[in-house]
């Protein structure tokens, strides 16, 4: 809150100079570049390929051109910018959001049908405008991040009580559903924010779950499908154990206390000693009391997509660069390997543990599947991620993004894109933009023909 101490009355285009100036305020931010060489971010982006925005006839043709893809980049920007305005997302509680399904008949996000109405930071939208702007600079990134860092840190998670350090997930109530995650929270969603402003609020919400393995003891994440002892609850690989290293990661970066640090390596090392490291799960015992992770059996119920849909890939990556932990760096490459293989080669590496049916939505591993590419120098690899993600988008999305937009004829003309949900808008953002500064644009990767260079990511 801010005061303006005046003399005399202000004329009233000073008024409207300053109402101006408070919705949309001056905001100090560095050259890309800096961010980028800085790594203080995260290491799963780079600078865009030939600019943003792109034209000419090759970029509208050729929709694997690195100039077609930041196109659509910008253009899923572009469309969430003016789709806050068109639906009105406004209002004390849902300023921030954004709506999660489309519902192409009624001509209308689903704002009445319980886990498909607002996102609550459903697959990491936060994750992917934040490093967009990174990249680009981008101001109407930085807007909608803002907004929605301030919205999901403060509306979708529970301050006190049972609920304490626990978001909700997406609902037509932004605190309706009853499933209370420690994703939702995560401080990996809002650390962009604290380091971009020093905001001391970010900075206590951030400190707020570094601690919130012991929520997971309050309320067992798999509750539906398993029953848990007095000493152990559970833990799925990702979203919770990787939502808990975001945490720790962020105190630890903070404060120089080492002993955040400590509970990484800990976790690290007992997934290493399972059978099939990342891969041992999805869901685990943990005993939060000592921080262990106990092995139950591979192929548990949660979903392998689940594990890497909700930013567990940004962050492991991250740690594991920061870090230097070369096991970490392997037990990430080799799931994103395992995820692309053929049915019959998963079966075999697992003694038939593991099969297709384990393994949903590949476009959602496709930046496991980069890290797996570049860690090995796969090339085959890397021209099966791109051939992933380019038939993922071309289902309804062309290039340039702007013809995908529809004109729907209703009482009230929308612009719309019938088939565009916030969760693939998300999660296709974030994977190209890790693919692209992990393998390059489609075509002979980067480092196609070169020895393996493991102690840092392509700069």
């Amino acid at each position: 809150m801010s005061f303006e101490l005046l003399a005399a009355s202000p004329t009233d285009e000073w008024l409207w100079d300053l109402a101006r100036e408070r919705q949309n305020p001056a905001q100090a931010v560095c050259a890309p570049d800096l961010y980028y060489s800085s790594r203080a971010a995260g290491t799963t982006w780079g600078l865009p390929e030939g600019g943003t925005g792109s034209t000419g006839s090759a970029a509208a043709s050729d929709g694997g051109s690195a100039a077609a893809l930041e196109r659509r980049l910008d253009g899923l920007l572009e469309f969430y910018t003016a789709e806050v305005e068109q639906r009105g997302w406004y209002g004390y509680w849902n300023f921030g959001d954004f709506m999660h399904s489309y519902d192409q008949y009624r001509h209308q996000w689903r704002y009445d049908l319980g886990g498909f109405a607002w996102a609550n930071n459903e697959l990491a939208p936060n994750m992917w405008l934040w490093q967009y702007f990174l990249r680009t600079g981008d101001a109407r990134a930085y807007r909608l991040a803002e907004a929605m860092t301030w919205h999901s840190a403060e509306v979708d998670r529970h301050h006190f009580g049972e609920y304490s350090q626990l978001g909700s997930r997406h609902n037509v109530v932004h605190w309706g559903c009853g499933c209370k995650e420690v994703r939702i929270s995560m401080a990996g969603l809002h650390r962009y924010y604290y380091f971009l402003t020093g905001d001391e609020r970010i900075g206590e919400l951030l400190s707020e779950v570094r601690d919130a393995e012991q929520a997971l003891d309050r309320l067992d994440p798999m509750r539906e499908f398993y029953d848990r002892t007095p000493e152990r609850t559970h833990i799925r690989i990702g979203p919770d154990w990787s939502a808990l290293v975001s945490n720790w990661f962020s105190e630890w970066e903070r404060t120089g206390d080492s002993s955040w640090r400590d509970r990484i390596t800990k976790g690290i090392g007992q997934l290493e000693a399972m059978p099939h490291g990342l891969l041992s799960g999805p869901t685990l015992e943990f005993n939060a009391a000592a921080l262990d992770l106990h092995h139950m059996f591979t192929g548990t119920a949660g979903g392998f997509h689940m594990i890497i849909a909700f930013g567990a890939p940004q962050v492991w990556m991250e740690v594991a660069e920061a870090l230097d932990l070369e096991g970490f760096r392997r037990m990430i490459a080799d799931f994103g390997r395992f995820y692309a293989l053929p049915e019959a080669e998963k079966q075999r590496l697992t003694g038939g543990t593991l099969d297709d049916g384990h393994f949903s939505w590949p476009s959602m591993a496709s930046g496991m599947m980069a890290y797996g590419a570049w860690y090995y120098r796969d090339e085959g690899l890397a021209a099966k991620v791109w051939e992933i993600l380019l038939a993922d988008a071309e289902d309804g999305l062309d290039v340039p993004f702007a013809e995908s937009l529809k004109q729907a004829h209703t009482w009230q003309p929308v612009r719309e894109f019938p088939r565009l949900s916030t969760n693939w808008a998300s999660q296709w953002s974030l994977n190209v933009m890790l693919c692209l500064e992990l393998i390059g644009p489609p075509g002979a990767p980067r480092w196609a023909g070169r020895r393996s260079e493991l102690s840092e990511l392509p700069r």
